[in-house]
């Protein structure tokens, strides 16, 4: 009897890194779904490094509904083991303008929620950068703050992303949340 496989569905996959790591974890990535052409282009490439043969590239997440990403992998809602992948970095990275949600890419991270509250895997991973950790859920910049503007608010905090925005819309779909710091 063979056994059943850990299966993955990536968002966000990039040129695939994670997913390939996965892959030689033990995990079948039935769907990724990358709206960059050039990584989509990597990710078609790199076929042969995934073990289900039906593996599905998919595009803008925007557009997609969970249910199709579960008839194209032939799995049922709650059958997905993990969902993984890192929404776009470049709103909260300490290196860009730190734009959190007000930058339309920092709004990804909800994309990512819905597809993991509609699809139930076991559990998801989501990865993203360090700035996430001090990222504010509303930014204002350092020039606009200090004794001559007012007091900074909580949603102004650094860390108020993760601590009133991420992990709260995790837990209001029923999941429990374990984050950290790698590396």
């Amino acid at each position: 009897m063979l056994e059943k496989p850990i299966t993955n569905f990536s968002l966000f996959s990039g040129a695939g890194g994670l997913d390939i790591g996965l892959e030689r974890a033990g995990f079948q990535t039935r769907v990724c779904v990358e709206n960059d052409k050039y990584c989509q282009h990597t990710l078609k490439g790199n076929h042969d490094r995934f073990s289900y043969p039906d593996l599905e590239v998919l595009g803008d997440i925007t557009k997609l509904e969970p249910s199709d990403l579960l008839e194209l992998s032939g799995l049922k809602q709650g059958e997905v083991d993990l969902v993984s992948g890192g929404p776009p970095c470049q709103a909260f990275s300490t290196a860009g303008h730190r734009g959190s949600v007000n930058d339309p890419r920092g709004r990804m991270f909800l994309e990512f929620v819905r597809i993991v509250d509609k699809v139930r895997p076991r559990f998801f991973l989501m990865e993203n950068v360090r700035g996430l950790k001090s990222a504010a859920l509303k930014h204002r910049p350092l020039d606009k703050r200090g004794e001559d503007y007012p007091a900074i608010s909580e949603e102004e905090e650094l860390g108020s992303l993760l601590k009133l925005g991420i992990i709260p819309a995790f837990e209001e779909i029923g999941y429990q949340i374990v984050w950290g710091q790698l590396g």
